[in-house]
C-alpha cells in the first residue's frame, strides 16, 4: 500500500509560510521609512511690546516648500523668516500657513500683543530772567503716561505731574521729561537752553560829547544814558570784558576791564582832540556767549 509522511509535508508548509511573513514585514518597514513628517511652527523675537513693535519671525517648520504669513492687520508675507512692524496697539494673531513636501497644507498661530506707547510733551513759563529766584511753572501735556520724571538741568529732579521749580541762579538749562506706562512703554522730550536769561547783546555808539569842564573819571550808572562817556549798551550779564581805544596813529589812549568804567574823552588829564578814534572790545556773557567787536567813535567837542 501507500504510506504518507505527513510530518514532512507539514514541515515544508510551515517553512513556506515563514518566508512569506518575513517578506511582507520588510515591505511595510520600507513604506514606513518613506513617510515624510511635515510640521508648521515658528518663534517670534517679541510676543509683546510697545508700539511701534518690530518683530523678527523665525520659521521652525519642517519639510515645507511654501510659506504664507498673515499678520491680521492687513499685512502678509511669503518670506521664510520675515520681519514685521506693528504700528498700532492691539492683539494681533499671526497665522503661518505652509505647504508640505507631501502636497498638503498645515498651519499654526501665535498672538502678538502691542501696548500703546506714551507721548512726552510739556511747556513752561516763558521766564527770561531767573536772577530773582522766581518760580517756574511746568505744564505737562503728555499723552498715555502714568509715571513722570523731570530733570531741570541743575541737578534737581521731580516725579510730580506738573512741578514748580526754583533756579538758584541764571544760566542756560536743558529740561528733560521722561514718561512711562504701567507696561514700561517709554518716551522722553528735552528742551535745550530752556532758560538763557536776558538776551546776550552788546552795542556801541558811534559818537559822544565829553564833559568840557574836566575829566569825570569815566564811571557811570548802567541806566544813565547821558552821552558824555563812551561805553557800550548791554543786555545780559558780562563775566569778562575788555575795551581799548586808539587814536588814528595807533596809539592806545584808553583801556577798561570794568563794564561800568568808560572813556570820558580825556587822555593824560587833557581833553582829546575832536576826531575819529578806533575801539576794540571783547568779552563773555554768563551764558557762555562770547564776542569780539571793533568800530570807530567820533569825539565831538561841545563849544
Amino acid at each position: 500500500g501507500i504510506i504518507r509522511e505527513e510530518g514532512t509535508a507539514g514541515g515544508e508548509s510551515e517553512e513556506i509560510g515563514n518566508q512569506e511573513n518575513e517578506s511582507e514585514s520588510k515591505e511595510n518597514n520600507a513604506k514606513k521609512s518613506e513617510i515624510v513628517v511635515v510640521k508648521a511652527g515658528f518663534s517670534a523675537s517679541h510676543l509683546e511690546g510697545c508700539s511701534p513693535l518690530a518683530v523678527n519671525f523665525e520659521n521652525t517648520s519642517e519639510n515645507a516648500i511654501k510659506y504664507a504669513w498673515i499678520f491680521s492687520d492687513g499685512g502678509s508675507s511669503a518670506e521664510r523668516d520675515p520681519s514685521y512692524v506693528f504700528d498700532e496697539p492691539g492683539m494681533y494673531p499671526v497665522l503661518l500657513k505652509i505647504k508640505g513636501s507631501d502636497g498638503l497644507e498645515y498651519s499654526t498661530q501665535q498672538t502678538i500683543q502691542v501696548f500703546e506707547s506714551p507721548k512726552a510733551l510739556f511747556e513752561m513759563d516763558d521766564v527770561m530772567d531767573l536772577s530773582n529766584n522766581q518760580p517756574v511753572y511746568f505744564y505737562n501735556y503728555s499723552r498715555g503716561a502714568e509715571y513722570f520724571k523731570w530733570d531741570f538741568g541743575d541737578n534737581q529732579q521731580s516725579i510730580l505731574t506738573e512741578p514748580i521749580h526754583y533756579y538758584d541762579q541764571p544760566g542756560s538749562y536743558n529740561v528733560k521729561l521722561k514718561v512711562w506706562t504701567a507696561n514700561q512703554c517709554f518716551d522722553s522730550l528735552i528742551i535745550h537752553n530752556a532758560f538763557t536769561g536776558p538776551e546776550s547783546k552788546i552795542s556801541f555808539p558811534n559818537a559822544f560829547t565829553p564833559n568840557m569842564s574836566g575829566p569825570t573819571g569815566g564811571y557811570y550808572e548802567i541806566n544813565d544814558f547821558n552821552n558824555t562817556i563812551f561805553h557800550p549798551v548791554i543786555s545780559g550779564e558780562l563775566i569778562e570784558y575788555q575795551l581799548k581805544i586808539f587814536n588814528r596813529h595807533g596809539l592806545q589812549i584808553f583801556e577798561s576791564n570794568d563794564i561800568s568804567y568808560g572813556w570820558d574823552g580825556y587822555y593824560q588829564e587833557k581833553l582829546a582832540a575832536q576826531a575819529v578814534y578806533i575801539w576794540k572790545a571783547r568779552g563773555k556773557f554768563s551764558n557762555g556767549k562770547t564776542f569780539v567787536k571793533s568800530g570807530d567813535i567820533t569825539l565831538i567837542r561841545q563849544y
